[in-house]
């Protein structure tokens, strides 16, 4: 309505014949307006033909906080924003509360216009608290409707084309920071200037928008111009309320903060009001703001107040930072002078300080004295030549040689001497360019081995690369030498030498690798190697791929760390174990270099392993006349770090080789269980089930059985039986047989093997019959039974070194053995013709003696000597089934203190036929003895007289004494803790 009240044509042409309706009885109206439109109210009463007196008009309070929420629940119903009083949920109510709470003043009143503004702004929004929330205050609550009615991206299209215009009229209105809105209303024609509009007609469209449609913008007439004045000439335009004024300039003000000149010009509108609320010094603007003023406003844009705002500025700019300009400029005069009167003492002073500073500063000082060298040479040529207390370098003489370039014998003698730290010092002296002399001298001495230490060259060298451009090329002497030289320095201090020689390690890598490989004893020299090949070939993935298949087997996990997988990384590696696995089986290398290949090769292997390669791994372990390169794979794997997962998605393959099998069955050994992924354990649990029922290696079946045994796993019944005629059996009593097929092998030992004695003399044996062995020695609780069934006791000396029944039975003389075998006999249902020992007498105690055909008989008995090698060697060549010495503690109980008791049978691996234990433990009794020849089916009575063989060494039985070949005797009725048994029976091959 009080827009209304400005507009006079509007409200002679509607309002004014509406109120002529009201005759004071039936119909009347009421009119709110407030008191600045008091003289509109005047004029509006005026054409009504009335006076406005006592008994027509009254002043009216605004609201109490009560009735403003009563007239706000009625507004929001009229607006359809709330149902009926009685149907207001609880969210409803707390929104007429907040938002009531939030429109009162300070003095407890809310304004009728409050709440008009209020509902048309919200007229379109949820009444909710949370809503009310989003939109924050009553500011807010203005930015959020000019952002929905003005925004670019939910006004209407019409609104968008004019989106600058409305912005600009907008901001044309706004009254300065403090002022009232009704100080300054606008004039047509300003309003026209400040949209840019070409034609005044715009003007009314927009109008529209901002008065009819949007409610945010009045016109207003000037009193003060006669009323007989056109009305367009008395219109002057203003915005509705006082309270638009903070939603619609932060609305503008947010719109200009996202580009350089708009909070420029924001600055400046924010600077010139408050300037002109205080015009101090304090409200002008910084120097920054005012260079961002000027930068990001156009002058012809400039407000008369923002023209005097920066005319002020910048004469108090000009003149403060002028005092400060003329302050500097006789502070630097000042300094100049000063500096002048005394450069010759601060020279005196530096080159004083080159004797007594901390080496990291000594270019500095010598920097100094390079700026001004003329005067700095003079001071250096009356110094005396004298190095520091704290060194042995004349860093006095080295700054002069900086200066002049001139090279004394002295200076060059002390260029050679420098320590790694003092080199570093040396070559920021010298940059990028040596004097002539020096780089002449020096790459002289480079050259003239004879004349100069490899140290000294190493020096050299450094000096003349970090110097120069281009790096030297050095002949093979001088390569060597320097090669020399680096590994004479202390790893500690050698990644600075190899800093300064980087350039050069096309020529000098080679020479490393050669010697890292020639001095596998040398832990300096291999260390310092180490770390210089690392340095220089840390982009080289081949270099370092030989690194890790040369170096030590502690050393593989930090080199496989630089290495990364790819296509020629696995070509080296193969590359590499193919030349290792040549080395090992070349039979003109030593048995060291032999060795050492073999240990190449497996370190070859886990990288390819690590990487998941492991095409050229497999076959090599398979099973081997020499059996050491397949016994380190088996054990080199999990310490050399590869994963559990690998071998065990590899052994889930169930390769067809059993040999392959077995080794990967013995590789899990190395790992505990819980190292595999749960996922896999059930199924790598039922693949060893598996294999220690069904499979028919004996190998594979004995590894498996270990493996359970070694991780705790729950055991598995046995179906293989002597019927199956597979390569084992179980037999009725319980004992696990390995059947062996005839054939013929080398017995005994080489002649030129160290450790051999005269009784092993080698010769080719051959073995007749098919017969069956068992996987373990004869435990105490098997022997138990035995002694049991025929009313005795076991020794209870055994006690001393048996702490458990699983250990193999001891103390057993060979007349022991022999009435054990035939009560297995008995106990199996063997027919007594097919048993192989007969007393001597009638007595229970008599002395035993073998039956004649004991070896053509199925009954039990021991093994003959030639049996027991064939079946301990299992197809091996070397002296130990398991190839190398330094590995026997995995397969033998042997080179233990004599304190240390008997171990519990099958708990090492077993060799390559699935025995356990056929190396220490107990010395095992054979069937036959030295004078015997029962492989050709010829034997003499076993006279108690007569000595019996013995093989496969005891649990205190030194590691060089157990070998596949050397043999021991005692006469048969001699007992010992370590005299035990290994049964054996002979499988006719058509199983009758």
């Amino acid at each position: 309505f009080e827009q209304c009240l400005q507009n006079r044509a509007h409200c002679e042409q509607t309002i004014v014949p509406a109120i002529r309706q009201c005759d004071g009885d039936r119909l009347q109206a009421i009119v709110l307006v407030r008191d600045e439109f008091w003289m509109a109210a005047v004029r509006f009463f005026d054409e009504l033909d009335l006076q406005l007196g006592t008994d027509n008009s009254l002043p009216v309070d605004r609201f109490s906080p009560a009735h403003a929420r009563v007239v706000l629940e009625k507004l929001g119903q009229v607006v359809d924003c709330l149902p009926a009083s009685d149907q207001l949920t609880a969210d409803q109510q707390r929104f007429l509360e907040v938002a009531t709470e939030s429109l009162t003043a300070s003095d407890g009143r809310v304004s009728p216009i409050h709440l008009s503004l209020f509902v048309d702004m919200l007229r379109e929004s949820p009444w909710t608290p949370p809503a009310l929330r989003n939109v924050g205050n009553w500011e807010g609550i203005g930015v959020a409707f000019l952002q929905k009615s003005l925004g670019p991206d939910s006004a209407p299209p019409h609104r968008r084309r004019c989106l600058r215009e409305i912005k600009s009229i907008l901001r044309c209105l706004l009254p300065p920071e403090g002022e009232h809105l009704r100080a300054r209303p606008r004039s047509r024609a300003e309003v026209i200037a400040a949209a840019g509009l070409a034609d005044p007609v715009e003007l009314d469209r927009l109008l529209r928008i901002l008065d009819t449609e949007l409610r945010l913008v009045t016109t207003v007439h000037d009193a003060s111009v006669d009323e007989h004045v056109p009305n367009a000439i008395m219109v002057h335009y203003q915005l509705t309320h006082d309270l638009l004024v903070p939603s619609i300039r932060q609305w503008l003000n947010r719109e200009e903060q996202g580009t350089f000149r708009g909070r420029a010009r924001t600055t400046l509108r924010e600077r010139a009001a408050y300037w002109q609320a205080d015009p101090s010094k304090r409200q002008l603007p910084s120097l920054v703001e005012l260079v961002r003023i000027l930068a990001g406003t156009t002058r012809a844009h400039w407000q008369p107040a923002e023209r005097k705002l920066i005319r002020q500025s910048m004469r108090h700019h000009a003149v403060r930072w002028g005092a400060m300009a003329i302050v500097g400029m006789l502070a630097v005069n000042w300094w100049t002078t000063e500096r002048s009167r005394v450069p010759r003492q601060q020279m005196l002073n530096t080159v004083r300080q080159l004797r007594t500073t901390r080496l990291e500063r000594i270019p500095a000082f010598i920097d100094e004295l390079v700026a001004n060298p003329d005067l700095s040479l003079s001071v250096l040529r009356e110094q005396p030549s004298l190095p520091p207390a704290w060194s042995n370098t004349d860093w006095v003489a080295i700054a002069q040689l900086r200066l002049d370039g001139r090279l004394t014998e002295q200076i060059t003698a002390t260029l050679l001497h420098l320590n790694e730290d003092e080199l570093v010092i040396a070559q920021q002296i010298f940059g990028d360019a040596l004097p002539t002399d020096v780089e002449e001298t020096l790459r002289k001495q480079l050259e003239e081995a004879d004349t100069i230490s490899p140290a000294e060259q190493l020096r050299a060298l450094s000096l003349l690369d970090y110097c120069s451009k281009e790096p030297l090329t050095l002949s093979t002497e001088v390569a060597t030498r320097i090669t020399e030289a680096l590994l004479a320095v202390p790893p500690a201090r050698l990644p600075q030498w190899l800093r300064n020689t980087e350039r050069n390690r096309e020529e000098l890598l080679p020479l490393l690798m050669k010697r890292f490989i020639a001095d596998p004893n040398d832990q300096v020299v291999r260390a310092s190697a180490r770390i210089a090949i690392r340095a220089f070939a840390h982009d080289r993935q081949s270099l370092l791929a030989e690194l890790a298949v040369r170096d030590d087997d502690d050393q593989l996990p930090m080199h496989v760390q630089g290495l990364e997988s790819s296509k020629a990384l696995r070509a080296t590696l193969h590359t590499l174990l193919d030349e290792s696995v040549s080395g090992f089986r070349n039979p003109l290398n030593s048995p060291a270099l032999r060795d050492d290949a073999a240990k190449q090769a497996v370190r070859a292997a886990a990288v390819s392993a690590r990487f998941g390669d492991l095409t050229r791994v497999l076959p090599l372990l398979r099973r081997q006349a020499d059996p050491t390169l397949r016994v380190r794979l088996i054990d080199g794997f999990a310490p050399l770090g590869v994963d559990a997962r690998i071998v065990a998605d590899q052994l889930l393959t169930q390769d067809t080789d059993p040999g392959i099998r077995a080794a990967l069955i013995m590789m899990m050994g190395r790992y505990e269980l819980s190292q595999l992924p749960a996922h896999l354990q059930p199924e790598l649990t039922a693949i060893l089930n598996e294999f220690a029922q069904i499979d028919e290696d004996p190998e594979v079946h004995s590894a498996a059985m270990w493996l359970k045994r070694r991780w705790s796993l729950p055991a598995a019944s046995t179906v293989a039986t002597e019927a199956s005629r597979r390569g084992w059996f179980e037999d009725s009593l319980g004992f696990t047989m390995v059947i062996f097929a005839p054939g013929e092998f080398a017995m005994g030992t080489a002649d030129d093997e160290p450790e051999r004695t005269p009784a092993e003399i080698q010769h080719s044996q051959t073995i007749a019959r098919q017969f069956a062995l068992a996987t373990t020695e004869v435990t105490i609780a098997q022997y138990d039974a035995f002694l049991t069934a025929n009313g005795r006791q076991n020794r209870k000396e055994l006690a001393k070194v048996a702490p458990s029944k699983s250990c193999p039975q001891t103390l057993m003389s060979w007349h022991d053995a022999a009435r054990y075998c035939n009560w297995l006999s008995e106990s199996a249902g063997i027919a007594r013709s097919q048993w192989c020992y007969e007393p001597v007498s009638t007595s229970q105690d008599a002395t035993m003696q073998a039956v004649a055909d004991a070896t053509m008989r199925r009954g039990y008995r021991m093994p003959t000597e030639a049996e027991w090698e064939y079946a301990c060697r299992a197809g091996t060549t070397t002296p130990r089934f398991c190839g190398t010495i330094d590995l026997l503690n995995r397969y033998a109980w042997c080179a233990q203190p004599t304190s240390t008791p008997l171990s519990e049978a099958g708990r090492l691996l077993p060799n390559p036929a699935g025995l356990f234990d056929i190396y220490g433990n107990a010395l095992e009794w054979c069937h036959d003895g030295p004078t015997d020849d029962s492989d050709s089916q010829s034997s003499d009575s076993n006279d108690s007289g007569r000595l019996c063989w013995q093989r496969g060494g005891h649990n205190w039985q030194a590691a060089k004494l157990v070998r596949s070949a050397i043999r021991y005797s005692s006469l048969p009725g001699a007992i010992n803790f370590t005299y035990g048994l290994r049964v054996a029976r002979t499988v006719p091959a058509d199983g009758t």
